[in-house]
């Protein structure tokens, strides 16, 4: 069994779309693991076809986010992983984790009860009423359809 957070395993992971670079670092919170930080590059045409240009754009967005980890979780397109940008009523840290709880269903395609579901608040615009939200949901059992 794969214990995600142990201190011999990667914290941070990177996922090489065809459109995007994203990447997430995960924290341990008690027993469970939490979304930290998050970032993700767009690729350009022209900067897809060049691993130069690409291996460049992910170590500044590395950089800015302060991430050390030398080793990394790299993961492969599939319908297994959803990342969704929602936006929820801005309230207290506790209300939001109810209504992304109460509300998730609807953002993701798969039973809610056969993913693992987390999410990261992402700093809210000091004149907007709605609070943006990392949602990341991947299911428990993966299929090879």
């Amino acid at each position: 069994m794969f214990n995600f957070l142990q201190t011999r395993n990667p914290a941070c992971s990177l996922d090489l779309g065809s459109t995007w670079a994203k990447t997430v670092s995960l924290a341990r919170k008690g027993k469970s693991p939490q979304l930290e930080r998050v970032a993700r590059v767009a690729w350009s045409e022209s900067e897809h076809k060049d691993h130069d240009a690409k291996g460049a754009r992910i170590s500044k967005a590395w950089s800015k986010l302060g991430l050390k980890d030398k080793s990394v979780i790299s993961s492969l397109a599939g319908h297994s992983v959803i990342v969704k940008r929602i936006f929820v009523e801005r309230s207290s840290p506790e209300e939001i984790q109810d209504k992304i709880s109460q509300e998730a269903g609807q953002y993701i395609p798969f039973d809610i009860n056969d993913v693992y579901l987390d999410y990261h608040l992402l700093e809210p615009e000091p004149e907007n009423e709605s609070q943006e939200v990392i949602l990341v949901a991947t299911k428990k059992k993966w299929s090879r359809n």
